[in-house]
């Protein structure tokens, strides 16, 4: 997006809009769900030909089945929730918006498992690529568009939980 602006032609860029995202962690309950529930099928009809011991294995793979099958749906309720509570709120323009510089850029380690935070005119953002949440949240070190103190960005984000949800991001450049 190109603006004049008093004279000065300033040039945007959208770096990120969010959207719902089905995250890596659903699909581990998922496999997880398969895997027991083949055992769990494949013993069934040996059931009463097995040891003991075979027999108790059998019955935890059918619970261990079921109750991955009960934490995906947990899962997935969750995250139809978050966004219809973020990503409603930014489609129907409920967010606020702040532009400005980036100041105190903390930088996620490549292989750490902390999180990437940074302020905005005295707003504090943070994220990780290792939390799942809704909104963006990835850092620097694996191709995140937040690099560094003094990049002027206008971020949009939503209020939720006592967290700033970053919904939009645009780069301002000149």
């Amino acid at each position: 997006m190109i603006k004049e602006k008093g004279g000065v032609w300033v040039m945007n860029k959208i770096l990120y809009e969010v959207t719902f995202e089905w995250h890596s962690m659903y699909y581990g309950a998922g496999i997880i769900f398969v895997i027991a529930l083949i055992f769990f099928l494949y013993h069934r009809k040996k059931r009463f030909d097995l040891d003991t011991k075979m027999q108790v294995i059998w019955f935890f793979s059918g619970l261990i089945a079921v109750g991955a099958l009960i934490a995906q749906i947990i899962m997935g309720v969750s995250a139809v929730k978050d966004y219809q509570q973020v990503v409603a709120a930014y489609e129907e323009g409920n967010y606020k918006t702040v532009v400005g510089e980036v100041e105190n850029f903390c930088p996620m380690p490549y292989a750490g498992h902390g999180e990437e935070s940074f302020e905005i005119k005295g707003i504090y953002f943070s994220y990780s690529d290792f939390i799942i949440q809704q909104g963006y949240h990835n850092a620097k070190s694996h191709g995140g568009v937040i690099s560094a103190d003094g990049q002027l960005l206008k971020i949009g984000y939503v209020e939720k939980n006592n967290e700033n949800i970053i919904v939009y991001i645009e780069e301002i450049t000149q």
